[in-house]
C-alpha cells in the first residue's frame, strides 16, 4: 500500500497510569489473541482496532487495510503498541510507559524499508525526528527539544535540500532570527513568527484558513440558524435533522473566546454556514494540511494556541491556526472544554455522520475520525475558496 507523506500512527498519548507489569512489556503479536474487553467503561487487556484507507478506525474488518495491536490498562495503552498492514507485515511501533510514549516510534513500508523514526520522552517528540523516502534517502529531518520544535529540513528523492523551517523558540541570536524570518517570507514557508496571525486568517501551505472559529447566527442568505439554550433546545433540533448553535454550556460568556458549536446539520445545509468566499473544509482538505505540518504526529502541536489548554499543555502554534480548546456538545451535554477542540468537515462518511477533526490535551496528534454524529456540537474553521 502507498503510504503518506507521514505515516498516520494515531497512538493514543494518555495520562493514565500503567502498572508495570513484565508480562505486557512486549505487547503482544498475533491478533487472534485479541479479546476487546471493556473494564469499567475503559478498554482492558488485548485489543485488535482495524483502520481503512484512511487510517480511521472503522469496525467494519474487510474494508481494513491496517490494524492495531495494543494492550491496555484501565483504559491507557501499555507496552509496545504495533501497527500492521492487512497482510500481517509490520508498519509502525511505539512503546508506552507509564501510559506515556517513550523511546524510539519506528515506521516501515510495506516493502520493509524504513519509514520514520521519532524518538520520544515522557509523551514529547525529543531529538531528531527522521522520514525516509521509499528508496532509502532522508526525506525529513526535525529536531524537537522537549515538545518544541527547533528546526525542520526536507529533502528530495535525490538528497537535495527543498525547504526548511525554524521556530522562534530556537535560540538564535536576533539578527539569525530576522534573517531567518526573511528566508521564510521569500521560500513561502507560510510560518508566523509569533505563532498567531493578527489579520484572522493564516496562510498554511497553498491554503488559507480562518484563525477563529466560526461565530455566525444567520446562514451566507440571512436565514436565522436556531439557537439551543438548553439540553432539551439542542436534542429536539438535532433529533429532528434540524440546524441549530449553541454557547458551550449554554453561557454565551465562552462565546467571545471559543466561538460558538453547530451541529452537523447546520455544516450541511445548502444556504452555506461559511461567510461569502469562504467554505468548510472537505476531509481531504483537513489531509492536506496534516501533511503540510509533517504528518498528524507533529500537526497538533503546531495547530494549537500557546495559552488556554490544561495543565499548560500548550502548542508552539508556528502555522499560526490558533485552535483553543473549545469542548464540544455530545448529543447535548457541554464536555472537555480546555481538554479538547473538535472541527468539522462536509465529508459525509454515512447518513448520520461527518467525518471530524480533532486535537486533544497533553497531545501533539491531530486526529481524524469517522465518528461525528451529525446531533454533536464541533468548532467551525474556514478555509478560503
Amino acid at each position: 500500500m502507498k503510504q503518506s507523506l507521514i505515516a498516520l500512527l494515531s497512538v493514543s498519548l494518555s495520562f493514565n497510569a500503567c502498572a508495570p507489569q513484565k508480562s505486557i512489556t512486549n505487547g503482544f503479536t498475533n491478533k487472534a489473541e485479541a479479546q476487546n474487553k471493556i473494564k469499567n467503561g475503559l478498554k482492558e487487556g488485548k485489543w485488535i482496532e482495524y483502520l481503512d484507507k484512511n487510517e480511521v478506525i472503522i469496525a467494519d474488518t474487510n474494508a481494513a487495510l491496517l490494524y492495531y495491536l495494543t494492550f491496555y490498562k484501565a483504559g491507557s495503552p501499555c507496552g509496545i503498541k504495533r501497527e500492521y498492514y492487512k497482510n500481517g507485515k509490520l508498519y509502525s511501533e511505539a512503546t508506552f510507559i507509564n501510559g506515556k510514549l517513550n523511546g524510539v516510534s519506528k515506521g516501515y513500508y510495506e516493502s520493509g524499508g524504513l519509514l520514520f523514526e521519532i524518538p520520544l520522552k515522557d509523551g514529547k517528540q525529543n531529538g531528531v525526528t527522521k522520514m525516509y523516502h521509499e528508496n532509502g534517502k532522508l526525506q525529513f529531518e526535525t529536531n524537537f527539544i522537549d515538545g518544541k520544535l527547533i528546526s525542520s529540513k526536507h529533502y528530495d528523492e535525490n538528497g537535495v535540500v527543498i525547504g526548511q523551517q525554524f521556530s522562534p523558540d530556537s535560540n538564535f541570536s536576533k539578527k539569525e532570527k530576522e534573517a531567518l524570518e526573511y528566508l521564510h517570507r521569500q521560500t513561502d514557508t507560510n510560518l508566523t513568527s509569533k505563532g498567531k496571525s493578527n489579520k484572522g486568517f493564516t496562510k498554511i501551505g497553498t491554503q488559507i484558513w480562518t484563525t477563529k472559529n466560526l461565530d455566525v447566527t444567520t446562514f451566507r442568505n440571512g436565514d436565522p440558524i436556531y439557537e439551543a439554550k438548553t439540553k432539551e433546545d439542542w436534542e429536539s433540533a438535532s433529533n429532528a435533522g434540524n440546524p441549530a448553535w449553541c454557547y458551550y454550556a449554554w453561557d454565551s460568556t465562552y462565546g467571545h473566546k471559543y466561538g460558538k458549536l453547530y451541529n452537523g446539520y447546520a455544516v450541511q445545509d445548502s444556504r452555506g454556514l461559511a461567510p461569502q468566499g469562504w467554505h468548510i473544509p472537505s476531509d481531504d482538505e483537513w489531509i492536506i494540511l496534516i501533511k503540510y505540518l509533517g504528518g498528524s504526529q507533529l500537526a497538533g502541536n503546531k495547530m494549537k494556541s500557546p495559552s488556554e489548554w490544561s495543565g499548560n499543555n500548550n502548542g508552539n502554534n508556528i502555522s499560526g491556526f490558533s485552535a483553543l480548546p473549545a469542548g464540544q456538545c455530545f448529543d447535548g451535554t457541554p464536555m472537555n472544554i480546555g481538554e479538547t477542540v473538535y472541527f468539522w468537515s462536509t465529508t459525509e462518511y454515512s447518513h448520520n455522520d461527518l467525518m471530524e477533526t480533532f486535537l486533544q490535551n497533553g497531545e501533539n496528534d491531530l486526529y481524524r475520525s469517522d465518528y461525528g454524529a451529525k446531533t454533536f456540537g464541533h468548532s467551525v474553521r474556514c478555509i478560503k475558496n
